[in-house]
């Protein structure tokens, strides 16, 4: 789903991936596949983005604010 509106922002915005330097998202209760990193899943997912890293914030029900 993250991969997806980062496709779509670049999309709507008409932005070059190179221009982004990081990807950072909040995981409230990282489980299974979300353990690892889940931002940087996201940047190989999204298309052209697989240079830009990942960065995951697991601070439970703060994760989205803190990210």
């Amino acid at each position: 789903m993250a991969a997806g509106l980062l496709t779509a922002l670049r999309e709507r915005n008409g932005f070059a991936p190179e221009l982004v330097n990081d990807v950072i998202l909040g995981c409230g209760e990282p489980s299974l596949e979300q353990v690892s990193d889940v931002a940087k899943a996201v940047t190989f997912a999204a298309p052209g983005f697989s240079h830009v890293p990942g960065i995951q914030v697991n601070r439970f029900c703060g994760s989205g604010l803190e990210a």
